[in-house]
């Protein structure tokens, strides 16, 4: 996404994710629900509101240092066990807009608690708005 971002403007993933689910739903038009995950900006929040109307948008939102703790188990090759370098990543997300996005989604999930109860929690709001 960054490759991208750099080479055909900020916003090229969310353009083309907004072309990819209009197709599909030309396709498959009886699709009820896509998620979307990764928007950095309210540029892209407002992008998909003007092509979906029933669009929302919804953060989990951990701590700096929750999210720092469970990617230094998660033991992937692009992670971290550096604080301050896991820090210059964040300050990098936070340049993209994402800590706007954050403060005006329509929903907010906390993510400070056990994987068990997290998954109540997602569960419990989609069954919510499900309805």
């Amino acid at each position: 996404a960054r490759t991208l971002r750099e080479e055909f403007g900020q916003y090229i993933v969310a353009e083309l994710t907004v072309e990819k689910i209009k197709q599909l739903l030309e396709e498959k038009g009886d699709i009820k629900t896509i998620l979307v995950d990764g928007i950095r900006s309210p540029y892209e929040i407002e992008l998909f509101k003007e092509n979906f109307e029933n669009f929302i948008s919804v953060s989990i939102y951990a701590s700096p240092r929750t999210r720092f703790e469970r990617i230094s188990l998660r033991g992937r090759e692009d992670d971290t066990t550096d604080f301050d370098e896991f820090m210059v990543r964040e300050n990098r997300e936070l340049g993209f807009g994402i800590g706007d996005v954050v403060s005006t989604t329509d929903y907010l999930i906390e993510n400070e608690c056990s994987l068990e109860e997290f998954k109540k929690r997602v569960a419990e709001f989609v069954e919510k708005e499900m309805d």
